[in-house]
């Protein structure tokens, strides 16, 4: 390996493809595969990719909004956690 590159596989979208497909994902709630055909890829490629963005499962009928919101619920039902100090 050549000093200074980076090691591990490349990405097969570039990083506007990947805007494009998390914005198209919101706007127009494309399936995954309607969405890997356009830009040639798996429709894993996708869902890791829709995953990795929204920090979540992406499932067809969830749009951002409603990911966000089941973020915010979950992170509220939590219980806090307590901490005690030793010394």
């Amino acid at each position: 390996m050549k000093k200074g590159t980076a090691p591990g596989r490349k990405y097969s979208l570039s990083i506007r493809q990947q805007q494009n497909i998390v914005r198209l994902n919101k706007e127009k709630n494309l399936s995954l595969q309607q969405l890997a055909e356009k830009y040639g890829v798996s429709h894993m490629t996708i869902y890791r990719l829709l995953k990795r963005n929204l920090g979540t499962a992406w499932k067809r009928g969830d749009c951002h909004e409603q990911v966000l919101n089941q973020q915010q619920a979950a992170s509220q039902d939590q219980h806090p956690r307590i901490y005690s100090s030793y010394g």
